[in-house]
């Protein structure tokens, strides 16, 4: 008797599926101020399609992992996270192709920003945050390799080595000088820090309240600490600060690919575009329709350097090529953020 009753109610809510599906599309994110932003796009998003939105949240390794543990049955339709993880996801071909021509706000974004399986809806700029008040603007950081200067010993905050962050700084160095030196300087800038922490919140505290003197941070870290902490920190952009990007990905198999399409869309539309960039100030927008009229991105964020230049200077990492799959099931950059762990620890 039970199982004929399981067996009916599946076939039940099988059938009854498509119907839900097509009206709603799910998305796998952020938490924090993200839950309170797509309860508004949500609605704009269904006024304008007739589609509601579902917002699932949680931690970037939380939802990723979420991801890879429903492939084959997918419930999500829309992946919103950092390039590591969604290259990763591509390259484990948990993502659908993008068909680009059916996204119309794609014709204002930059070829650099669409990728076969990632829709780059906005980037942010990792460079080096430093105190005004224990660091004169004339000796402030121009360099990664500043973070060694003996000058600062005990008083620069360092993310956790095998955090991606610093996987990047790395990166940078090795396309400058070459892996020798790139990992010479990444073990003296770590000997010179007795501060590592996990957290964005960690680096906002540590900068706002004078705990440290620098710490490599984006301009999300900044814009919190000058903005909502009070401290007293600026940015210093050097000679090559490293591209975050921010995206989406169509979850392959999922429930409500054309839905999930027409969310892409309007992510990149100019609507939520201007909210990241001028209202949140999380990001910078990649739709070229929308002005930057947020003058604190750049005043505060980088500095006063204009955005084309740093652009012009920056690094952006191969995503696709460090989250490829090896066969051993591990990936280059998780390959090189534990060497780093080593190297760093002295292991």
């Amino acid at each position: 008797m039970l199982k004929a009753v399981a067996l009916v109610l599946m076939l039940t809510m099988a059938a009854a599926f498509p119907a839900l599906a097509n009206g709603v599309v799910t998305v796998y994110g952020w938490s924090g101020d993200w839950d309170l932003w797509f309860q508004d796009w949500g609605e704009k998003f269904e006024r304008e399609t007739g589609i509601k939105v579902q917002y699932v949240s949680g931690g970037g390794l939380e939802m990723f992992s979420r991801l890879v543990a429903e492939q084959g049955a997918p419930r999500a339709d829309v992946f919103l996270s950092s390039g590591s993880y969604l290259f990763q996801a591509a390259n484990m071909g948990l993502l659908e192709s993008i068909d680009w021509s059916q996204v119309p706000n794609a014709s204002q974004v930059a070829d650099q920003f669409k990728y076969d399986k990632v829709a780059v809806f906005g980037y942010d700029v990792y460079q080096i945050a430093y105190n005004t008040r224990t660091v004169p603007a004339g000796s402030k950081p121009t360099r990664w390799e500043d973070l060694a200067d003996p000058r600062y010993k005990g008083r620069v905050i360092q993310r956790t080595p095998e955090s991606d962050l610093t996987a990047w700084i790395w990166m940078v160095l090795a396309d400058q000088y070459g892996e020798e030196y790139a990992w010479e300087q990444l073990v003296a800038m770590f000997n010179n820090s007795n501060h590592w922490v996990g957290t964005v919140g960690e680096v906002v505290q540590a900068l706002s309240f004078g705990e440290a003197d620098l710490s490599p941070a984006s301009i999300g870290h900044i814009m919190l600490a000058v903005q909502m902490a009070g401290g007293d920190v600026a940015s210093a952009v050097p000679d090559r600060p490293v591209l975050m990007l921010n995206g989406l990905g169509i979850v392959k198999n999922s429930p409500n690919p054309e839905g999930a399409l027409k969310f892409v869309n309007f992510f990149l539309g100019e609507y939520v575009q201007d909210f990241i960039m001028n209202f949140a100030g999380t990001s910078m927008a990649v739709n070229s329709s929308v002005p930057l009229t947020n003058t604190a991105l750049v005043r505060i964020g980088l500095g006063g350097v204009a955005v084309e230049d740093v652009l012009a200077r920056a690094y952006l990492p191969d995503f696709a090529y460090w989250t490829e799959v090896l066969e051993d099931g591990t990936t280059r950059l998780g390959q090189l953020s534990e060497e780093i762990g080593r190297r760093v620890k002295g292991l």
